[in-house]
Parts: structure tokens; C-alpha cells; sequence
């Protein structure tokens, strides 16, 4: 009986380990270099947020993104400066993102 425990317990251990190697995955694959967007397209930007301007619940937030700065612009509330984000959104006329989602990330490889 205790080694069914055991099998039960290391299978366990290994779905979260394997669902937390996922997780940091996603960032890293779905990011895109500002270089590679094209203006009208949707995208998957990854970055830390280096700064922030909040106006009648709109947010206009700097994303370092591997050392490129991308606008994007979120009807939403503005992340911390210093959060890690994914933001998910159209590129716009080749200035920034109209986001449209922004989501603090907390693990990426």
C-alpha cells in the first residue's frame, strides 16, 4: 500500500513540475520581435514593464521587451512598473500595440 502511495505521490510531483515547465514555455515561444510585426496584425508581445501612464481607465505602459521598448496602449488597469507581462494585441500602424489583454507573468524561462 505504501508504494502505490508512492507512485501516486511522485506522479504528482511530476504533472506539476511538467505543468510549471509549460507555463514558463509560453512566453519565450509566443513573443514576437517588434522587427518581425506588421502593422494590422495580431501579437504576442513578453516583457518587463518599464513604464506606466494611467488617464480615465485607459493605460499607456512601456514594455522592455529583450531591449526593445514597445508602446502599448490597454483599456485596462495599469501593471506595476517592474512586472513581467504578456500582452496579447493588434500592432498599429507600426507605433504600438492596442493591447488586449495584459497579464503579469510570473515564471518564464
Amino acid at each position: 500500500m505504501k508504494s502505490g502511495r508512492k507512485k501516486i505521490i511522485a506522479s504528482v510531483i511530476i504533472v506539476i513540475i511538467a505543468a510549471l515547465l509549460i507555463y514558463s514555455l509560453i512566453p519565450p515561444v509566443a513573443n514576437t520581435a517588434p522587427a518581425n510585426m506588421h502593422s494590422g496584425k495580431t501579437y504576442y508581445i513578453y516583457g518587463n514593464v518599464t513604464g506606466t501612464v494611467s488617464i480615465n481607465g485607459k493605460s499607456l505602459i512601456s514594455v522592455d521587451d529583450d531591449g526593445s521598448n514597445i508602446a502599448v496602449s490597454y483599456n485596462g488597469s495599469t501593471p506595476a512598473v517592474g512586472t513581467h507581462v504578456l500582452v496579447h494585441g493588434k500592432y498599429v500602424d507600426g507605433l504600438y500595440i492596442q493591447a488586449n489583454s495584459v497579464t503579469p507573468w510570473y515564471l518564464a524561462l
